[in-house]
């Protein structure tokens, strides 16, 4: 609540960001735990953690425990604008990082939604290979430059 008394405009009250912290890493551990035996819905957690950490960054960045009502998109490449920080994604000193995100970004745009409704055996090996090299290179993947960020 405002110090006026009414409720802050702008605000979802969904989610704290505590409640986005826990969540991402649930994700993301889950991910890990059906990876081998079930990459389809592994993949789509895995991009669900990104999301959701995505949203705790952009709270940390305003300094705000609930994201803003914008936030309430499942664009990954909106979300990380609104984190201040796409620019970082064309920084020489991390080459292939701008690569291993448009990855991620193509891959939840065309194939996220089917990944929940096909059969895994509509993803191939490329495919999986493809989004856990771009989340999880040592160098360049999107989980490590994130790891750095607060």
């Amino acid at each position: 609540m405002n110090p006026g008394g009414g409720a802050k405009t702008g605000l979802s009250r969904e989610n704290t960001l505590d409640d986005l912290e826990t969540a991402w890493k649930e994700r993301e551990a889950e991910a890990s735990a059906l990876a081998s035996r079930y990459p389809s819905i592994a993949l789509a957690l895995r991009l669900d953690a990104l999301e959701i950490r995505l949203k705790t960054i952009i709270c940390r960045t305003l300094k705000t425990e609930f994201p803003p009502n914008h936030c309430r998109t499942h664009d990954l490449a909106e979300l990380l604008l609104f984190t201040g920080r796409s620019t970082h994604l064309d920084d020489r000193v991390v080459p292939g990082l701008r690569q291993n995100w448009d990855r991620l970004v193509t891959f939840s745009r065309e194939r996220l939604n089917n990944l929940r409704y096909s059969p895994n055996i509509t993803l191939s090996a490329v495919e999986v290979k493809m989004v856990i090299d771009a989340f999880g290179d040592s160098s360049n993947g999107v989980w490590t430059w994130l790891s750095a960020l607060p």
